[in-house]
């Protein structure tokens, strides 16, 4: 049985919040996706290790369900473990531990690896699902995401258009997820009506890269559920999600 895990302690700082003192949904985002790469890195298998090869790792999906959200200068204790993957991705769980102890939220990644030269997908690495943990449960179980659609016939459809800034660009040299995050959540009405994502899925398409010009849409399915996707200025769409609010 293989143990495999990593926990780090992160203090939110005033600059991660909201007017409210609670922190930005995206900056809980982006606490995973350190997380997840130092863990990487100390198993092995991160962007560094594959340089040799051309290789890097891109996120492919991400959950993310929250039942209470930090506050400035909490304590948060952030757990993470691979659990598993198949030929072309690989999965990694986190679950997200307030000051007090008590579990506020847990999230679910699929990850692939980027051949850099063709931009395209290769096989996982064996060493990677070597290392997948085998005690601890998947916090969504085995088949976490969902399938969803953009509707094609909209009303009341929120559209902002972003262009793609040199801050905005990752190690990949292209749009880091989490940006993808604050765009959608800056075209969803209900973050100036008070609201706050208890929920959020998405699924990752397409690049976006330094100069790209993007469109983020939404619209409301039913109370207090969103769709969302953010496409390129020739209809190529770079980004599915779905959220819900409370």
């Amino acid at each position: 049985m293989i143990d495999t895990y990593k926990e780090d302690i992160y203090k939110v700082r005033s600059y991660e919040c909201t007017s409210t003192g609670a922190i930005h949904f995206p900056q809980l985002c982006n606490y995973l996706q350190e997380i997840a790469s130092n863990h990487a890195d100390e198993l092995g298998f991160s962007k560094k290790d594959f340089v040799g090869e051309n290789l890097t790792w891109v996120m492919t999906r991400l959950r993310v369900k929250i039942t209470r959200y930090p506050t400035w200068n909490e304590p948060l204790k952030i757990l993470t473990f691979p659990w598993g993957g198949k030929k072309l991705f690989a999965y990694r769980d986190f679950v997200i531990y307030g000051g007090d102890g008590q579990e506020i939220g847990v999230a679910s990644t699929e990850w692939m690896t980027l051949n850099l030269a063709e931009r395209k997908a290769v096989p996982i690495p064996p060493a990677v699902l070597a290392a997948s943990n085998t005690v601890r449960q998947p916090v969504f179980g085995v088949a976490p995401f969902d399938r969803f659609n953009y509707p094609t016939e909209v009303d009341s459809e929120v559209t902002n258009e972003f262009p793609v800034r040199f801050s905005q660009i990752d190690l990949n040299a292209h749009v880091n997820n989490v940006r993808y995050i604050e765009w959608m959540l800056d075209s969803s009405p209900e973050i100036l009506n008070g609201k706050q994502v208890q929920e959020l899925e998405l699924v990752f398409r397409t690049e976006a890269m330094l100069g790209d010009v993007v469109s983020a849409k939404s619209v409301l399915i039913q109370e207090n559920e969103r769709y969302h996707k953010i496409i390129s200025a020739q209809g190529v769409v770079h980004t599915l999600a779905r959220s819900r609010w409370v």
